[in-house]
Parts: structure tokens; C-alpha cells; sequence
């Protein structure tokens, strides 16, 4: 169910494990949020392109080919306020250091504890709501007080 502080948001789930996306699309779904599933980054980044921007992306970070760095990276330069929550079975320090410093919102590990993710995930949307609107704040103050 989706919080009483956030609206259903459109939610991009990219990983090569037909399994492990299925189930984190249906963990996110049940909390009443659209999900777009894709198999590995180069679909992600097509589906981005041609669909535009999502409230939230969840990828995997090891993935043949375009992996779940680049996509993160190709979302900080496109949609800079889309969270992009990066998940993985390997989970490590080192990993999750190098997520967080090319700027992933978290880092999630497998096995899924399901809690954990509503709350990052929930966590991640209200984050991109608040600078959206900081954003449109901002913009309008500049504009009515003619401000550079």
C-alpha cells in the first residue's frame, strides 16, 4: 500500500535474473506503485529514452553488457532528481561505497528483505518529491521577484 505522504509513482526495475526482477516487481506493485521491467541495462536505457523519465529506478549492478553503474550514470546526467536504487547479491563495502559516490540514492542487497526495500523505496520517492518541489519553489521566487 502506498504511504499516506506519497502518491503511486512509476518505478523502472532493471535486472538480468527474470526471478529477481518478478519479485521485486510484484514487492513494489503491491504497494501500489506502476513497474517497468526490463532485462538488462541497454533495455533500461532504451526504455528511459523513448518513455521518458521514471520517480524512481531499482537495477541490479552486475549485468552483462550495460551494467547497473552505467545505467545509474546515464540517469545522474539525463533525470538528476530520479533515485536510482542499485541491488545486488554481491554485496560488499566496496561496492556499496562506489555506488553511493557516483551517486545511487542506496544500495540494496540480496536476499530481499522485503520491509527494508517499501522503506528505502518509499524513502528514496518522497526525496525526489521534496526537491521537485524545491526545484518549482525556487523557480517561481526567481520569477516574481526577477531574481538571477
Amino acid at each position: 500500500m502506498v504511504s499516506a505522504m506519497s502518491e503511486p509513482a512509476r518505478i523502472l526495475v532493471v535486472d538480468d535474473d527474470g526471478a529477481s526482477r518478478s519479485l521485486m516487481a510484484q514487492i513494489l506493485a503491491e504497494d501500489g506503485h506502476g513497474v517497468v521491467g526490463c532485462a538488462d541495462g541497454a533495455e533500461a536505457i532504451e526504455r528511459l529514452e523513448r518513455d521518458g523519465e521514471f520517480d524512481a529506478v531499482v537495477s541490479d549492478i552486475r549485468m552483462v553488457d550495460v551494467d547497473g553503474l552505467e545505467v545509474l550514470d546515464w540517469v545522474r546526467k539525463q533525470a538528476p532528481e530520479t533515485p536510482v536504487l542499485l541491488v545486488t547479491a554481491f554485496g560488499n563495502v566496496d561496492g556499496a561505497v562506489e555506488a553511493i559516490r557516483r551517486g545511487a540514492y542506496d544500495y540494496i542487497s540480496k536476499p530481499y528483505d522485503v520491509n527494508a526495500i517499501k522503506l528505502v523505496v518509499d524513502r528514496a520517492l518522497r526525496h525526489r518529491r521534496l526537491a521537485t518541489e524545491n526545484r518549482r519553489l525556487k523557480r517561481e521566487i526567481r520569477e516574481k521577484y526577477a531574481l538571477a
